[in-house]
């Protein structure tokens, strides 16, 4: 594969062109995509108000104008480290979600033909809460993908006494929280606007970012920074980087060391930062020398040149040079090696001293808002004696695998499910295994605002609001400093007996007699969390974010770190203790592409996330006009299968099979098929509408990556045929 240079109008042009998309200042309005507008194109009646997005995990604050309870337009806000002022095309479209018509309007109760009838809140909390509080609380389990007043349903758990309380962790950011727990404590913030040197991964499987991204690398090349794709596709994001390197799927690792081992070797590393900070280098050191050039470019396909080359240049650039450590695709979870590949991300930026350097990496001083903390401001705590079941499958990240889980439910040893905001039928690997383990289950209740594959399999479904519609709990965002952010209605919806996640929770737990798990309002535990962060609560509540005093990242210092050397792990006695190597080491990925086999790579691409986005009809006429819903095909690779550009294929593994148009191009290594991951679902589509794309999670099969139980999502050999050949 080539390398792709592009110059700085280059980068102009490509900004310009994806600024609606990725990062734009415009908005959506409720009938069109409008141009970049200021404040002043308001109508006089319009109500303002500030909130925060719910597209995705960064939950980026913005200001919402609402005419007659309609969405009017919406605007990032400056003062909000992810989004700056911008609002991106996913959170532009998301934004108007409360207009979709089919919705879950009331609650569902499953009938004994199949169907659903409509019930009241208090009976379903009622029958629900009986059946909990009868059930062994060691085999009640929670998922919950996308990160909404947690605190609630946990502490539901909890007062249930039960520990099984799962994330989409394992499908994604595993391998990211596993390291950061593991060496340091310590959770980074890029400071890309000031830097000079950047090397990013992982942008084939999460091809977004935060809105502050586009305008922060704008800033960076027109300070004359130089920023790297290593990576086995060219997204979207590539267009915008100065270079691509082309390497083989999976092989993200052996690059890494590669360029770890050429800076140990030539001394390049900054000997006191170690000096001071490091625990275990020099048992790091001795491996890394072992990783040499010649054996990183065949083991990666790149060339020994461009690996020694983004060595040094690290080294010229440091400390205003790092490689990134994207959340949200999976870098934490796609291959048998991930979790080592973060690892090396963060070992790599720590010998380049670049912690808490101009444009390194920051560190914000966030307060630590701690239980007992809480229990003094009127919030007691509640905890449980149990064990999560699948602590053994994921010990670095305390046993939160849901893909574990669903093993564990297939064996009958969990037997209640509470789903809040999630379809991991689609969204989670196996789809058929899920739906296997959820249909032995004796109680599934799902709480959404939409009708989902999951929700068609639950005894009840409880209706949600919608993120426009209600208030959840406080949170914070980093860069530079820390931000708290709270989410609060800007509309109402008096169609819909839907409840927040909160209130809905504090529902179950009445109809389950666990009222005094819950003795203070939502209210009290935001405002007790302001207080403790030093923030006005009512203040919070009238503009809608809040700096945090203090927590300014301080340049020259070193970061707080949460492990028992005091130091970074570099020799990790944490990944020892759970039988990984101390250090990172190299292993390589679990399926190799032979025998006319294919690797099956899934992704997110710009403007999705997860299926969830499939309810947004703006987001919808975006990907069919551009139809984002094809999977990618090397053009050597599709030659050979007599695939031309357009063509429906036919993608299968063990798991099943689907069929979608193919995209033939240069820009994919050779014997990958790459796909969308968030298509093909009924996620707030009208009954009998056929579906957009195909949904490819379903095909990978359960596997767990020792230590995280992340999925290795990116660990499917398929087989690829044109359909009608």
């Amino acid at each position: 594969m080539s390398q792709n240079t592009l110059t700085r109008r280059d980068f102009v042009a490509a900004g310009a062109a994806c600024a609606a998309i990725a990062g734009g200042a415009g908005a959506l309005s409720l009938g069109s995509w409008s141009p970049a507008f200021g404040e002043d194109d308001a109508p006089t009646n319009a109500v303002q108000k500030v909130t925060l997005c719910d597209g995705c995990g960064n939950k980026c604050a913005f200001t919402a104008y609402t005419v007659n309870e309609k969405l009017w337009r919406a605007i990032g806000c400056v003062g909000y480290p992810t989004s700056h002022g911008f609002l991106c095309g996913r959170g532009q479209g998301y934004a108007f979600l409360y207009a979709n018509e089919n919705r879950v309007k009331t609650p569902l109760k499953k009938n004994d033909s199949g169907g659903f009838e409509e019930i009241s809140w208090d009976q379903a909390c009622q029958e629900i809460g009986q059946r909990l509080t009868a059930a062994d609380p060691g085999k009640i389990a929670l998922y919950q993908s996308r990160g909404n007043s947690t605190f609630y349903p946990k502490r539901l758990m909890a007062a249930l006494g039960s520990a099984n309380c799962y994330s989409d962790a394992a499908i994604r950011d595993a391998g990211i929280t596993a390291t950061i727990e593991g060496i340091s404590g310590a959770y980074p913030a890029p400071d890309v606007a000031n830097a000079k040197y950047v090397v990013m991964l992982d942008k084939s499987t999460y091809d977004g970012m935060r809105p502050a991204e586009m305008a922060e690398f704008a800033k960076m090349v027109e300070n004359g920074g130089h920023v790297v794709l290593v990576d086995s596709r060219e997204t979207s994001f590539g267009r915008i980087c100065d270079e691509w390197i082309g390497v083989k799927p999976g092989t993200e690792l052996a690059f890494l060391l590669g360029v770890a081992g050429e800076l140990v070797r030539t001394g390049h590393y900054n000997k006191d930062f170690v000096a001071a900070n490091a625990n275990g280098f020099d048992q790091f050191a001795a491996a890394m020398k072992g990783y040499t050039l010649d054996w990183a470019a065949e083991t990666t396909g790149a060339e020994t040149t461009q690996i020694s080359q983004v060595a040094a240049n690290l080294w010229a650039n440091a400390p205003a040079a790092f490689v990134d450590m994207p959340w949200a695709g999976t870098l934490g979870s796609g291959f048998a090696n991930s979790v080592d590949t973060v690892r090396m991300i963060y070992l790599i930026n720590a010998i380049l001293g670049c912690f808490n350097q101009k444009g390194g990496w920051l560190f914000p001083n966030a307060p630590f808002v701690s239980d007992e903390m809480l229990a003094e401001k009127g919030i007691p705590q509640l905890t449980t004696d149990a064990s999560i079941i699948t602590y053994a499958d994921a010990p670095l990240v305390w046993g939160d695998s849901i893909i574990a889980a669903f093993e564990q439910m297939q064996a009958g040893n969990l037997t209640q499910m509470i789903v809040v905001e999630g379809n991991p039928v689609l969204d989670v690997s196996n789809g058929n295994g899920v739906k296997e383990a959820l249909g032995k289950l004796d109680l599934l209740v799902v709480l959404d605002s939409f009708m989902t594959e999951t929700a068609l399999l639950a005894d009840y479904v409880l209706p949600l609001s919608t993120f426009l519609e209600r208030t959840d709990t406080i949170v914070t965002a980093s860069g530079a400093n820390a931000v708290a952010g709270l989410r609060t209605p800007v509309l109402t919806n008096t169609e819909v007996d839907g409840k927040s996640i909160p209130d809905a929770i504090c529902a179950l737990a009445a109809g389950a007699g666990l009222e005094a798990a819950f003795p203070f309002t939502l209210d009290d535990y935001n405002r007790a969390n302001a207080e403790l962060m030093g923030i006005s609560y009512e203040g919070l509540l009238r503009e809608g974010i809040s700096a945090i005093p203090g927590s300014d990242a301080q340049l020259g210092t070193m970061p707080y770190l949460r492990t028992a050397s005091g130091k970074i792990d570099f020799a990790s006695p944490t990944f020892e203790a759970v039988g990984l190597s101390a250090v990172p080491t190299w292993t390589s990925p679990a399926v190799e592409a032979v025998n006319g086999s294919l690797r099956l790579m899934v992704g997110q691409e710009v403007v999705f996330q997860d299926t969830f986005c499939d309810a947004s009809p703006y987001l919808m006429t975006l990907v069919e006009k551009y139809q984002l819903q094809q999977a990618w095909v090397n053009s050597d690779t599709a030659a050979a299968l007599g695939i031309a550009d357009g063509d429906t294929v036919e993608v299968s593994s063990p798991q099943g099979s689907l069929t979608v148009p193919a995209k033939v191009t240069e820009l994919i290594a050779p014997n990958v098929v790459w796909m969308p991951a968030h298509f093909g679902s009924i996620y707030g589509q009208a009954e009998g509408t056929p579906l957009f794309g195909a949904a490819p999670k379903p095909l990978i099969a359960w596997q767990l990556e020792p230590g995280t139980g992340a999925g290795m999502m990116n660990e499917t050999a398929v087989t690829l045929k044109k359909v009608g050949a």
